[in-house]
C-alpha cells in the first residue's frame, strides 16, 4: 500500500504546548489594558440600560480631584485601565504558580477578584471625600446602587478574569501543532541514532 509523503499521522493533532514564563511583563500589561476595556465596556453598556446609576470613572477620578468634572472622568478612566493592567500581573503570577491558564481559570480568579474588589468599594465609599455630600457611595459589592449594579459589577469582574485568562493562554502557546523531531527536514533518524 502506498502512502503519501508527509501525510498527517495520528500524532498530528496534539494539545498545545504552553510556556507561561515566555509571557512578558509588557504583554501581560497589554492584556490587562484590553481586559480593563472589556470590563469598562460592560459597565457602560449596563449604565446605558439603566441597571447602574453610579459612574465608576467619576467615582474613582473624583477621589483624586475632589470634584465632579470631565477631568475627573478621564482621570478615573485612566486609573481604571492602569489598575487593570497591574492586576493582570497578579493574575499572571497565579497562572504561573498554578501551571494553568485559560478562560475557565481566569473566570475563577475573576470571582476572587470580585470578592476583594467588592470589599474594596465598601472601604473606598467610607473614605471618599465627596461621599455622602456630592455622590452616592456604591458600598460593599456596589449594593448601595441596587441589585442591578451589583450584578453588573459581578459580570464585569468575571469578564475581566476570563479575558485575562484567555489572552494569557493564547500568548503562552509556543507551538500549537508541534512537529515530532523525527519528521523535521534534514533529520535522519537512523544516522543520528547510530552517532
Amino acid at each position: 500500500m502506498r502512502t503519501q509523503k508527509n501525510a498527517p499521522t495520528q500524532h498530528t493533532f496534539r494539545s498545545p504546548i504552553r510556556d507561561a514564563c515566555k509571557v512578558t511583563f509588557g504583554q501581560t500589561f497589554a492584556i490587562g489594558l484590553i481586559a480593563g476595556l472589556v470590563s469598562a465596556g460592560i459597565i457602560e453598556f449596563f449604565e446605558f440600560l439603566g441597571w447602574i446609576q453610579i459612574d465608576f470613572e467619576i467615582f474613582f477620578g473624583s477621589f483624586w480631584t475632589r470634584e465632579i468634572s470631565e477631568m475627573s472622568w478621564w482621570i478615573g478612566f485612566g486609573y481604571h485601565l492602569v489598575i487593570s493592567a497591574f492586576i493582570a500581573q497578579i493574575y499572571a503570577f497565579l497562572f504561573r504558580s498554578a501551571h494553568r491558564s485559560g478562560a475557565p481559570v481566569g473566570f475563577a480568579m475573576g470571582l476572587i477578584h470580585w470578592l476583594l474588589a467588592g470589599l474594596g468599594t465598601g472601604f473606598v465609599s467610607m473614605i471618599h471625600p465627596l461621599i455622602p455630600g456630592q455622590i452616592v457611595g456604591p458600598g460593599l459589592f456596589v449594593l448601595g446602587d441596587g441589585f442591578g449594579a451589583a450584578v453588573t459589577y459581578f459580570v464585569a469582574h468575571l469578564a475581566y478574569g476570563g479575558t485575562v485568562g484567555f489572552l494569557f493562554d493564547r500568548v503562552a502557546i509556543c507551538d500549537e501543532y508541534p512537529v515530532p523531531l523525527s519528521m523535521r527536514d534534514g533529520f535522519d533518524t537512523h544516522e543520528n541514532a547510530l552517532g
